[in-house]
């Protein structure tokens, strides 16, 4: 059921662009040239370089290195001031504490965006399932940009 719920919401919010678009196409080619106005278009534009897709695949990604102990996997799309932040030694120790907790991760079955966009970085939130139970994840990108800003697993 929560694989269904995360395809549902990964479907609609890009069935919901696509249906924008075709909307805003569709009023664009009723009206006459004189009658546009680009700024109506403002809200549009403003899609964040990370949609839900590619926010799920950087997520899997940093979890299944996460799970196999493998830096360079976990930290791939992280900026360079988020790699000084935590180092491969603050990774394998904290990885090693966490992995007793909770034990393995198995599988990412919901990501939804966390507090919406703020200051150029958008945050989204993944629900993880680990062999001992479901795990946050929160992964903060720029805005702009494919690289992860701020990361936070567990409470």
């Amino acid at each position: 059921m929560n694989i269904l719920r995360q395809t549902f919401r990964f479907l609609a919010h890009n069935l919901r662009s696509v249906t924008i678009a075709g909307v805003t196409l569709g009023v664009m080619a009723c009206r006459e040239p004189d009658e546009f106005d680009v700024g109506e278009l403002d809200d549009f534009a403003a899609q964040p370089a990370v949609d839900f897709g590619r926010a799920y695949e950087i997520g899997q990604r940093t979890l299944e290195g996460f799970d196999a102990g493998d830096y360079d996997a976990f930290a791939e799309h992280w900026d360079d001031a988020l790699r000084a932040g935590i180092d491969p030694a603050g990774f394998a120790e904290f990885r090693g504490s966490f992995v007793g907790e909770h034990g393995d991760f198995e599988y990412i079955y919901e990501v939804d965006l966390a507090d919406g966009i703020a200051d150029g970085v958008i945050n989204y939130l993944y629900t993880a399932r680990f062999s001992e139970g479901d795990v946050l994840m929160r992964l903060a990108f720029q805005e702009d940009g494919e690289q992860v800003v701020g990361i936070q697993i567990g409470d």
